[in-house]
């Protein structure tokens, strides 16, 4: 398979083990590939100090990330991969704009981080199963 080739982003029956059969571009099994094999490691943890909507609460804590990655000189200049099961996350993260008012809060808030850093942010999304338990 050769990435921009039309079959790469054509779906296929893929089975995940403990998982029903669901379909996944060439792409989304690379991304799982490369996720599974990754080691796991919980960064942050914290409640949220309100309940919000959940693509709210992914775009905080996707600001949360990059905004500690900014903070640290010796990762400036540097591109940035983020994976998560949020496709409006993605989405929102990767454009720099939402519909929403409150997501283009968010975003409004981690921009100058990212331009101080020079840090350039790619996003892929995972499958949720692929999530800590």
């Amino acid at each position: 398979e050769i990435k921009g080739h039309p079959t790469w982003r054509q779906r296929v029956p893929y089975s995940v083990p403990g998982v029903a059969t669901c379909d996944r571009s060439a792409l989304d099994r690379q991304v799982l590939r490369v996720v599974e094999s990754m080691p796991r490691r919980v960064k942050f943890n914290y409640p949220f100090q309100q309940s919000d909507h959940i693509t709210l609460q992914e775009c905080k804590t996707v600001k949360t990330a990059l905004t500690a990655v900014a903070s640290a000189p010796e990762r400036h200049h540097q591109r940035v991969l983020c994976m998560g099961d949020s496709a409006a996350t993605r989405g929102a993260f990767s454009r720099g704009c939402s519909s929403s008012q409150r997501v283009n809060r968010i975003l409004k808030q981690t921009a100058p981080f990212l331009l101080a850093a020079d840090l350039r942010p790619g996003f892929l999304w995972t499958p949720s199963e692929s999530n800590f338990p």
